[in-house]
């Protein structure tokens, strides 16, 4: 009986290739199949990490795999089986596949979805850890996340998010901030918010969160030829893109 290929879910960073790790380099050295989750993998932000440090890439078989960022969960469900089973045939056939995503695997990536419908049906299945995407944010910004006893959270967006419609509905309290932070990120006792994917409701994030007297900085493109980022966001451009991360700190007053 043949054996089955292994599934690695790769993380390539944020995007610097020098931030690609060595692990992750020797894994998709090793495998035959490489997937990515694009219908265009060469216009991919994790395959072009990949091929600046490695550019022996186009020499191996590329899998796309693309998936539906809508709201019709239907389709989207539909989208998920039919790339794992894409994944699964190759796998049947022993062959080991890299699946390469943006930042590390286990955060807000779609490799998630194929390893969840695969690792259960037995598939061997393995995350090689990348540097996370809010990590890269705070190093540009030059901000610590957290420390001593701050919490760090990391608030999703996007359509049907209950933890942005808590956010932003119109009845949420200014908080009282405390004397003794700065209201950076780093600063003080309390907590550091990380957002993550709030698209479209990006503007009225930023608004919500200047009225509530934090100081939230912003970083879009992080790590990108096109990376700006932002201290100040009482006024920003309005051309702020998808890949943007918000990192937000209050002091909150028992």
């Amino acid at each position: 009986m043949r054996k089955k290929g292994k599934l690695y879910g790769v993380g390539t960073g944020p995007g610097d290739p020098e931030l690609l790790t060595l692990k992750a380099l020797r894994i998709i050295k090793e495998v035959s199949v490489i997937a990515v989750p694009n219908e265009e993998p060469q216009n991919s932000i994790p395959y072009k990490t990949v091929a600046a440090v490695y550019p022996e890439l186009e020499e191996k078989e590329i899998l796309a795999v693309p998936f539906l960022m809508k709201p019709d969960l239907v389709a989207r469900r539909e989208i998920r089986e039919q790339n794992a089973k894409k994944i699964a045939l190759l796998l049947d056939e022993g062959r080991d596949i890299a699946f390469l995503t943006i930042g590390d695997p286990s955060i807000y990536t779609t490799y998630s979805y194929v390893f969840a419908i695969l690792e259960p049906l037995g598939y061997d299945c393995e995350m090689i850890s990348g540097v996370p995407s809010f990590c890269a944010a705070s190093a540009k910004l030059n901000v610590t996340l957290c420390s001593d006893q701050e919490k760090l959270e990391i608030i999703p967006g996007g359509t049907g998010s209950p933890a942005a419609s808590s956010l932003l509905r119109k009845d949420q309290p200014v908080q009282e901030q405390s004397p003794e932070g700065s209201g950076r990120p780093g600063c003080g006792t309390g907590a550091t918010q990380v957002y993550m994917k709030f698209e479209s409701l990006f503007p009225r994030l930023i608004d919500t969160l200047n009225r509530r007297g934090e100081t939230p900085m912003v970083i879009e493109n992080c790590c990108l030829e096109n990376e700006r980022a932002f201290r100040d966001t009482t006024t920003l451009p309005d051309d702020i893109g998808y890949f943007n991360i918000v990192i937000s700190h209050n002091n909150v007053l028992e």
